[in-house]
């Protein structure tokens, strides 16, 4: 844990009952005028650095907070719990519709990305959807709380975190 008036920091490490050791990553906040500045890309490669030094299997996360769910969605992470993402997904993208976030075009390509998508890439995929310049994944996932997770060892997916955060 590290709590000090610009950072806030909390992760616990265990073992899963496979042995695994597993981070929860708990939380981590920033003051107003440290973020949006890749501070916290620096952090999360700062921390990968450490998982694989002390041989992290997985970090486990709750996507939440004002743009936790669209934050861990863009740096790669993935649902626990993907079919229980996608129903909410579609609740919410009928919401935004109805609110006129998006066209009737959108929404559809849209819903076929949370039907179609493997679980894997699911949520960092919806992140990135991009129409005409409006960012239609941000806004569906802005404010979604969902339970993610990083397979440190997953090849695949480490390449996409690696990606995110560079």
């Amino acid at each position: 844990m590290l709590d000090s008036p610009l950072v806030r920091l909390v992760q616990t490490f265990e073992r899963d009952e496979s042995g695994a050791l597993k981070v929860n990553f708990e939380l981590l906040a920033l003051a107003g005028h440290l973020q949006d500045n890749g501070r916290t890309k620096v952090a999360l490669r700062n921390a990968a650095v450490v998982y694989d030094y002390l041989n992290v299997a997985y970090c486990a996360a709750f996507a939440d907070f004002d743009i936790g769910g669209y934050a861990w969605a863009r740096l790669g992470a993935f649902p626990v719990d993907a079919e229980q993402c996608r129903l909410d997904l579609l609740k919410r993208l009928e919401a935004m519709a109805k609110r006129g976030g998006c066209t009737v075009a959108q929404k559809r390509e849209l819903e076929n990305l949370v039907r179609e998508t493997p679980s894997e890439v699911l949520m960092y995929d919806l992140a990135r959807t991009v129409d005409n310049g409006q960012a239609l994944g941000k806004i569906l996932l802005l404010g979604y709380k969902w339970d993610a997770i990083w397979r440190v060892t997953d090849e695949a997916q480490r390449a996409r975190v690696i990606g995110a955060l560079t």
